[in-house]
């Protein structure tokens, strides 16, 4: 915050005015100080302003229950001491194929990947990864910032140095410092846990556990994203998209033969599709063979998206060989 906003908080009798920072509040609110019907502002018409009503405030709480998720899936021993519910060998089903069959059975829990040291867990929701987390080098939150240009090569020794000497995170030094306000670094966060996400569609190595717990179900969530966006940017990632690199991508499922088999997509994920999408499924349920829906199109561009598309569709499981 650029100043310290005047606020007051509710006591027996009367309220006692004090002065926040969003580090002082954020503190508050972790040590239960302060709740979300507290009582932070009196206004001068005498109206009583809580936590979560107030402007200055509000994203403060919001970034206290972003960090309080992350901090659940980091600090694991609460969830992993159960066993899991699901186990899978990413070797014998790949993730890509995992989510879906989590998604469409709206599971809500914990998932963890593992291969050999690193790990990637997440909090799933219906079905769908609200909160991850990784151990893996170079996917720290620093390292996301450094990239991005956020802060410079200076600015994260003195972030550092700050962390290390006050014993603090980094989202409290960002904000003790001035670099950001509440409401741009839960930003950030989102951004970056979509980045640390988008990885586990490739994993096709390692182990998967579902541990099937509620109390995911009630983490604000940092990834807004529906599962078949999801899926379209983890399974295809930045590979380029033209027609020659769509071809040599998918070439085992071009030359796989002519008849592809579908697996009916659930309802959930149906009205998810795209245009190139429904229209691989409306041809496959059909009957039509791979030439004739390759051939529905002499474009380039259409072409590529098709075979794309129905790449995306195969690494998922609804398109098979």
């Amino acid at each position: 915050m650029a100043s310290d906003t005047q606020a007051t908080v509710s006591g027996a009798v009367k309220a006692e005015a004090f002065a926040y920072s969003a580090v002082s509040v954020l503190e508050r609110i972790f040590d239960g100080t302060l709740h979300p019907s507290s009582v932070v502002e009196e206004t001068s018409n005498q109206r009583l302003v809580t936590l979560t009503d107030h402007p200055e405030l509000s994203p403060v709480w919001n970034l206290a229950r972003s960090s309080a998720g992350v901090c659940v899936l980091k600090d694991d021993g609460a969830w992993l001491e159960h066993q899991p519910t699901i186990v899978r060998q990413l070797s014998e089903e790949s993730f890509s194929r995992f989510a879906y069959e989590l998604f469409i059975g709206h599971a809500t829990g914990f998932l963890l990947l593992s291969s050999g040291s690193r790990r990637r867990s997440m909090a799933l929701s219906a079905g769908l990864p609200v909160v991850v987390a990784s151990n893996i080098l170079g996917e720290g939150f620093g390292r996301y910032l450094l990239r991005k240009g956020v802060i410079s090569v200076t600015e994260a020794g003195e972030l550092w140095q700050t962390c290390r000497d006050e014993t603090m995170s980094l989202g409290k030094a960002l904000l003790g410092a001035g670099k950001m306000r509440p409401a741009q670094l839960e930003e950030h966060m989102r951004i970056h846990a979509q980045l640390r996400l988008l990885p586990a569609f490739s994993w096709r190595q390692g182990k998967a556990e579902f541990f099937a717990d509620e109390r995911a179900s009630i983490m604000r969530p940092l990834i807004n994203l529906s599962f078949m966006q999801m899926a379209r940017a983890g399974i295809w990632r930045n590979r380029p998209s033209s027609l020659s690199a769509a071809k040599t991508i998918a070439a085992r499922l071009l030359h796989s033969g002519e008849h592809l088999k579908l697996k009916s997509p659930a309802p959930t994920v149906l009205w998810e599709l795209d245009d190139t999408e429904r229209l691989i499924v409306v041809s496959l349920e059909a009957g039509e063979t791979l030439s004739q829906l390759l051939s529905k199109s002499s474009d380039a561009g259409d072409q590529a998206r098709l075979i794309k598309s129905l790449y995306i569709l195969w690494r998922l499981g609804i398109v098979e060989l």
